[in-house]
């Protein structure tokens, strides 16, 4: 959803309840790609939407958000799915990649799903 006169890209729709990661992440179709673990399952009518974990292993509160950012900026221009849920899980590996790196994962993954 973008604002009045905004001309920015528009937000991703998120995946915000605890039960709708747990069936994505339960019954969906895993792909890894270098520092990342994408999960795809079946969701509700209409755009995609996308849920990021980034478990604390990766490295602080502001590592963890520095990834976030990065993954939700990656996500944006690649094209995913209406209709489907996926979630996308970071691992350590993603703090020392290039966003040139996480885009090539993250083609990668989608392509195999």
């Amino acid at each position: 959803m973008t604002k009045a006169g905004s001309d920015s890209r528009p937000e991703l729709e998120s995946l915000r309840r605890p039960a709708d990661f747990r069936r994505v992440l339960g019954s969906g179709k895993r792909q890894r790609s270098g520092g990342i673990v994408l999960t795809s399952a079946p969701g509700v009518p209409g755009p995609p939407r996308v849920g990021l974990v980034v478990p604390r292993s990766v490295g602080s509160a502001v590592t963890r958000n520095r990834v976030k950012r990065r993954l939700r900026h990656a996500v944006m221009g690649k094209g995913l799915k209406p209709g489907v849920d996926y979630v996308i899980i970071a691992n350590p590996q993603i703090t020392r990649a290039g966003f040139a790196d996480i885009e090539s994962w993250l083609t990668l993954a989608l392509e195999k799903t």
